[in-house]
Order: structure tokens, then sequence, then C-alpha cells
């Protein structure tokens, strides 16, 4: 054997049995910061997860999830993907100016979708002031910076479905109309504040409101660097977004913020500027996600009393310009409210003048807490 290729081997065998030792002697990651996401723990050994297939399941994803250096090969390869001419990557398309992720057929459940359609036909039936607004992805939105060849759902016809349910917010051809405009991030799936803007001016048209000409607004940024979630599924080096904020011009409202009630935790804004030193950087806009934030506003454009939004994480940078037009806004997301929206409402010594269910599209079509929409 030649001497390269002994060497060769023994490099190898090194590189092999040094990956074996760190993966033993280091501890398993809980959170993925780069993905923003939790990462898959050892899973547990017996002989139901051994029956029904899920403990070679779990651990094959707990293994791709542990494996060290798992960023620095993820962006190897990506690049080399990039190299041989593809443009479609863990699911995300990699455009000239954008990152726009997947959205096609195979990716929907058909019987959860029809199950959430349904939880919100029930809800909107039992209150009159209720109303549903669906947001399309970048991928519906932005599709014209898609390859003609890339084939995704018809978001339209989905949402369409969807407000079949009852009183609906159009959204979409609000954001359609403005689709030359910076209205979604470049590495991040939320719409930005821009976009967030668009669709309350969609609200605000469905219940009668006049909306705030952006004149009305200062914007100024609160980050230059942001880096989002699309981002760290490529690990690829695509630069930074921007984080805004908007802020009326011609009064100046007050707020107080609180969070998680029950803990007390109240602010003076609407932004949690601590995020921005985190990862999770989108979280700037009300502190991120939490099971309940209310919101009190006063000096502000006018009072149309209190409003509750059930919502994701679009509502984030959406709901500082509806403060302008409620004294009270509170946000449900029944991710971390386990009681349910009819016990909160339940709950409340006054009722709302006005009820949005808003969630982006995908997220509507995935959520699988929408049972306590009626509890």
């Amino acid at each position: 054997m030649r001497k390269s290729n002994i060497l060769f081997s023994i490099v190898f065998l090194v590189i092999i049995f040094g990956f074996f030792f760190i993966d033993i002697f280091t501890p398993d990651l809980k959170f993925s910061y780069s993905e923003n996401r939790t990462l898959q723990q050892k899973p547990e050994l017996s002989w139901n997860t051994i029956k029904d297939g899920s403990f070679m399941e779990d651990m094959e994803v707990y293994v791709n999830d542990q494996i060290k250096f798992r960023d620095e090969f993820v962006k190897i390869s990506t690049y080399f993907k990039l190299a041989l001419g593809q443009n479609e990557i863990n699911d995300v398309y990699i455009c000239d100016d954008y990152l726009i992720e997947k959205f096609t057929d195979n990716l929907i459940d058909d019987k959860l979708l029809n199950q959430n359609i349904g939880f919100v036909n029930t809800f909107l039936s039992n209150h009159s002031n209720a109303y549903i607004g669906i947001v399309p992805t970048a991928t519906e939105i932005l599709g014209n910076k898609l390859s003609k060849y890339t084939t995704n759902v018809n978001q339209l016809e989905l949402i369409n479905k969807i407000y079949d349910s009852g009183q609906s917010i159009d959204i979409y051809s609000e954001l359609l109309k403005h689709n030359q405009e910076d209205i979604y991030y470049r590495t991040d799936h939320h719409w930005t504040s821009l976009g967030a803007y668009y669709g309350y001016v969609s609200i605000c048209k469905e219940l009668g409101i006049t909306p705030m000409e952006l004149s009305e607004f200062d914007v100024s940024i609160i980050d230059e660097k942001f880096s989002g979630t699309i981002q760290s599924k490529v690990n690829l080096d695509f630069g930074y977004d921007v984080l805004h904020k908007y802020s009326p011009n011609s009064f100046s409202p007050t707020y107080t913020r609180v969070v998680d009630e029950m803990y007390q935790n109240s602010s003076d804004s609407l932004y949690d500027e601590s995020k921005l030193s985190s990862k999770e950087k989108y979280a700037v806009y009300i502190g991120g996600n939490s099971s309940i934030v209310r919101i009190i506003t006063e000096n502000g454009k006018e009072d149309r009393g209190r409003l509750l939004l059930v919502k994701d994480s679009y509502s984030h940078s959406l709901v500082p310009f509806l403060t302008n037009h409620y004294s009270e806004i509170v946000l449900l997301d029944l991710r971390y409210f386990m009681a349910g929206t009819e016990f909160f409402l339940n709950s409340e010594k006054e009722g709302f003048d006005n009820i949005i269910l808003l969630f982006n599209l995908k997220n509507f079509i995935d959520d699988r807490n929408l049972i306590r929409l009626n509890k």
C-alpha cells in the first residue's frame, strides 16, 4: 500500500473516531439558536416505542439533531448543492434577493385543515363580532421571484375555502397589490412591518375604521442585522434584514404592556429591545410568544374599545398599528393558553368590541391547537 493511502486512512480514522468521542463526552444540546428550534432529545427505549416504531423514528431525528458541528455541515452542504446548480435546498428556494419557503400540496394535511376550518366556523357562528384573517406566505405573494418550473399550492383557493366559515378580512389582495415593496423579510417567514401595515389597512377596511396613512408615521430602525428562520434552514450567508418601528408623528400615545398576567410582567413599551441580543430578534415586537399579552393604550388616535386577537406571531408586528384605534388589545396564543378562548372570554369582566382570528396560512393549516378555540 502506498504511503499516501496509509496517511489518508489514518487521517480519516482520526476524524471519524474524533467525532465519535466528541459525541460521547459532549452533552446533548436542547436548542439550536441558528435554526431557532428545540432539538430532539434521546428517545425513551420501551417495548411500546419499539412496537409502534416511534423509537427508531425519534432516534434518527436525534442522531441528525445532535451531531456535532451540525451548523457547519449544513452550510457546506448548501454551498455544495448551489455549486451543482440546485436552487431548492431543505425546502427553501434560493432566489436572487430572497430566501422563500417551499409550500406544496404534499405539505398539507387535508384532515387537519378541514378540522381547523370546522373549529373556526363554530366560533364565528357563535360570535357575530368575530372575523377570520389569513395571511398568505411569500411563496404566493412573491411568486414572481420563483422559477417558472416551481409548483406550489394555490393559496388563494385555500384561503377562500377557509373564508367560507364566516366574516373574513381580505389581506391577500392588499399584499398582492404591494408585492413590489419590501413586505416580507428576505431571510425570515414573517411579513415586515411594512407588510403588517398593509395587513392593518385590510383590517380597517373590513371593520369600518379609517386607517392611518404611511405619512402619519415616523419610521425608525430597531436593528440592522436580523437573520431569520429561513436563513437558518440553509445556513447561507445571505446578508441581513432590517427591523423597523412605526410611530405616530402627530400624537404621542402611552402604553402599558402586560405579558403573562399571572407573573405581572409589565412594560411601558410595545417593544422588548432585550430580545435584540438573542437569536430570536423578531421577538422585539411585543416581547415574542406568550400565552396572553394585554396592551392598554392612552392618548391614541381614537378609542374603539377592546379588541381580542387570537393569533400567531404574525400579529406581533401588526398590533402597534391597531393600538392607535383601540384602548385595549388582548393577544391570545392558543399554543400556550391551554384553557381555551371561550374560557378566557367568560373570565373577562368586560366584553370585546371586536374579535379577530389572525393566522399565517401555513401556520393555520399545521395548527393542532385550534380545538381550544371553542373551549
